[in-house]
């Protein structure tokens, strides 16, 4: 279901970028598509919920948003904690591809856009937390401060310096370029960057595969060999005594986020991170009890 936005209203215009990156998966990723509507709303009733303008763009949004729930009947839509996981390991994957491209010197628009999507989706992880993780805020900053450097550097003809550190250290001095009025060419300093609407055509090595968008260039993680030197410990799996049936909502609540967790650790490699928290998973569903370490 397509959804038809009323003029945004001066007052609103630092939905535009939520609204934007909506647009853009309307039928990509149609659960992208919900929660960056579901944030533009509640960022909206923080900034202006009085005047007409502001009024009829809101509810028009909530009004899809009903729509749209019932009409996908998602998982990733109706559950919360499976809505994060999908955000978060998108918002991973995009700002991997970008980095990893950045890191070879490749810099060009379809970077600049990575970077600048995987900025929005960072912000819109904050419907399901109060704040971010240290990891994911200094992702979120540092891939606003990239779009807006690069994009900066091809609009002058000058060559963007290639970070020489793996960590995501940002420029503090820079933030004006990525505030609330980024892209809306604000004397301030915003950028003037529309993301392209449609995923860019595959021509060279230096444009993102179009079957997955962004896909990240690092390998995938390997689970390590059950050798006495690696921090792998055979685990033996417990037999269910509990019915699944009578699991209580918190319990599989629980196991769903200990999945999340786990597949954030794969995103940075952290294979014994993400074994403890499968585990914990497993033994959670299984017995209905925590897992004693």
């Amino acid at each position: 279901m397509a959804f038809k936005c009323p003029p945004v209203p001066q007052s609103l215009k630092a939905l535009n970028h939520y609204l934007k990156v909506a647009s853009e998966h309307e039928t990509r990723d149609p659960v992208v598509a919900y929660w960056a509507r579901f944030y533009a709303v509640q960022l909206g009733l923080t900034i202006d919920k009085s005047s007409p303008e502001a009024k009829m763009l809101l509810f028009s949004i909530v009004d899809w948003l009903e729509k749209r729930k019932k009409e996908l009947n998602d998982e990733a839509i109706n559950t919360e904690a499976v809505g994060e996981a999908h955000i978060e390991n998108y918002a991973v994957k995009i700002f991997s591809w970008a980095d990893g491209q950045e890191r070879n010197s490749v810099h060009n628009k379809n970077v600049v856009k990575a970077f600048y999507s995987a900025g929005i989706l960072f912000d819109i992880l904050s419907n399901f937390t109060k704040e971010l993780s240290e990891d994911f805020e200094k992702m979120r900053k540092y891939a606003k401060w990239r779009a807006a450097y690069i994009h900066n550097c091809l609009k002058n003809g000058e060559v963007p310096e290639v970070p020489a550190e793996t960590s995501y250290d940002y420029d503090e001095g820079a933030q004006d370029l990525v505030g609330p009025d980024a892209g809306q060419g604000t004397s301030q300093g915003g950028w003037n960057f529309p993301p392209p609407a449609a995923p860019p055509q595959v021509s060279s090595p230096t444009q993102p595969p179009d079957n997955n968008y962004f896909a990240p260039l690092q390998p995938q993680p390997q689970i390590p060999a059950q050798t006495p030197q690696s921090s792998y410990i055979p685990f033996e799996i417990p037999a269910a005594s509990v019915s699944t049936s009578a699991l209580p909502v918190e319990t599989i609540t629980k196991a769903q986020k200990y999945c999340k967790w786990a597949s954030s650790a794969l995103n940075f490699d952290d294979v014994p991170t993400a074994i403890v928290n499968l585990r914990k998973a497993l033994v959670l569903l299984q017995t209905g009890e925590e897992l004693q370490e």
